[in-house]
């Protein structure tokens, strides 16, 4: 039970790292809650494409890393919700999805990735974290449009419901009433919404940026000793950057085998680098902004490799390190996953991310997804809390 100067809340001790102090008399618990045969190319102009190819790698590994060892003050951010994988594909894989091209999801990951839509695309995440927690629950929503000329724009909407607060006197743990009714369809208790736009520099490079406005509502009425109450509302920023099609001579190809490129949409050939910057702004206050907490910052640089192309059989391999800015100053989870494309239609998935910080916390995922013509869907089962969870998300493919 923990007292709110006024209010109490009954959520699970899953992860105490989700516990903030929001300065005095008022103590906010937040709910636990992605054989092509290359042009010959003559020996110095082979030697000047790996040069570039080098620095780009280089460069975005010195990117990634020079955050890392940056000395942080550590403390624990709020609305932890946007640490949460929205896409069932990415979470059956590990988590691991910054360098996954064409992605429909791609707002909550890189922003980059929408550079390399080639339809319109509606999408739908559900997940309930905690199962025993029916009104605890996640609901994520996405609509991408891409243009020839000017790059594509997307409008995403991440929504965050929780169980009911109670409410208490200053002075006694009887309960008085309830902070806040049943939750309501329309209602979220915290709501992220999120408007992208992605573009290529080159015909394999692209950068995308993204601007969201964070809304959360811990309780809507004023503590006992100060004025104001548990709702606020920032802005924060995302940048991103993707560059695929590396290395495509590693991509073994079936020689009969014609690759049908719609079906294999969001494969690329060989390798691809992903860099993101997430969740980027102020410090998040309810009263007092000197007792404000650092937003869900969130750095991550990921791999991913197509060993095998093509219409009978794909497959691939990803990597993500991710670094929460605010919560330490080490390397927090290593993402590792991997899917098996059939006959361009069923996905076979797994993966396992790896808490670094405490590796009792880390944990297996695997899932199952169907592409069929427009419409494609996808399941995750993961145990990252004592109760396994089932996450869902669905998408369409609009071709004009």
């Amino acid at each position: 039970m923990i007292n709110l100067g006024g209010l109490i809340t009954d959520p699970p001790e899953v992860d105490k790292q989700l516990t903030e102090d929001d300065g005095p008399g008022l103590r906010f618990v937040h709910h636990p809650l992605i054989n092509y045969n290359q042009n010959k190319l003559d020996s110095s102009n082979t030697l000047i494409f790996k040069g570039k190819l080098m620095k780009q790698k280089l460069l975005l590994i010195i990117l990634f890393f020079c955050l890392s060892i940056v000395e942080l003050l550590s403390q624990s951010s709020t609305a932890r919700f946007l640490y949460w994988s929205p896409s069932a594909e990415i979470t059956a894989q590990g988590g691991a999805g910054v360098a996954i091209v064409n992605n429909a999801f791609s707002a909550y990951y890189n922003p980059a990735s929408f550079a390399f839509s080639k339809n319109p695309g509606i999408a739908s995440s559900f997940m309930q974290p905690f199962s025993s927690f029916q009104n605890t629950s996640q609901v994520m929503l996405s609509l991408s449009y891409p243009t020839k000329e000017i790059g594509t724009f997307a409008l995403s909407l991440n929504s965050f419901w929780i169980e009911n607060a109670a409410r208490t006197g200053p002075n006694s743990p009887d309960i008085l009433g309830a902070v806040r009714d049943q939750p309501k369809l329309f209602e979220p208790t915290n709501y992220q919404i999120k408007a992208s736009y992605a573009n290529k520099i080159t015909n394999n490079i692209a950068v995308g940026v993204s601007a969201s406005i964070l809304h959360i509502a811990l309780s809507p009425l004023p503590t006992a000793f100060e004025r104001g109450s548990g709702i606020t509302t920032t802005v924060l920023l995302d940048v991103g950057f993707l560059v695929t099609d590396l290395w495509q001579e590693g991509a073994y190809r079936l020689k009969f085998d014609n690759i049908n490129t719609a079906a294999n949409d969001n494969l690329s050939p060989g390798v691809a680098i992903g860099l993101s910057f997430l969740n980027l702004g102020p410090k998040i206050s309810f009263i007092d902004d000197a007792q404000g907490d650092p937003p869900p910052s969130v750095a991550l640089l990921g791999f991913s490799y197509t060993p095998l192309y093509s219409n009978l059989v794909s497959s691939r391999l990803l990597v993500d390190l991710e670094k929460r800015i605010y919560d330490s100053n080490a390397l927090d989870y290593i993402h590792l996953g991997g899917e098996v494309l059939l006959y361009s239609m069923i996905y076979l998935r797994s993966g396992y991310a790896i808490n670094n910080i405490n590796s009792d916390q880390s944990y297996p995922t695997f899932g199952l997804g169907i592409n069929y013509l427009f419409l494609s869907a996808n399941i995750s089962r993961y145990k990252k809390y004592p109760v396994p969870t089932w996450q869902f998300d669905t998408k369409i493919n609009l071709e004009f």
